[in-house]
């Protein structure tokens, strides 16, 4: 692409410069076929990242024990500003939260995944 979109010897390429190229190259795209792609997409990853915290949530929900230690690690790392906005430290803070999702992330059964959360 004349060196203007960036270097083109990249392994993986994002998603935009291969939908710019079939614009610009290749004309297999017009402007409304780029901007459907991208909209496909985001909506698609939207939809992944919701199913996944209610899928989390649920979870959590259906054991009283890991939902008191998420709860306690919470009111620990904010303190008195409960009320205020989370920011990137007290986030950083929440090692037992961190695990429960990670785990029930990387777990193909939906259910084991909490097992190594009790045991933590």
């Amino acid at each position: 692409m004349n060196g203007e979109m960036g270097d083109d010897s990249r392994k993986h390429k994002c998603l935009l410069d291969v939908l710019l190229k079939l614009h610009i190259e290749d004309q297999v795209l017009d402007e409304e076929g780029v901007r459907q792609e991208v909209d496909t997409f985001i909506s698609a990853g939207h939809e992944t990242v919701e199913i996944a915290v209610k899928g989390a949530l649920y979870l959590i929900g259906l054991y009283p024990e890991v939902q008191e230690k998420i709860h306690l690690e919470l009111d620990s790392a904010l303190g008195t500003d409960s009320e205020g906005p989370l920011s990137v430290a007290v986030l950083n803070e929440l090692k037992y939260l961190e695990c429960v999702l990670k785990v029930r992330s990387n777990s193909k059964q939906g259910i084991q995944w909490l097992e190594v959360s009790l045991i933590s």
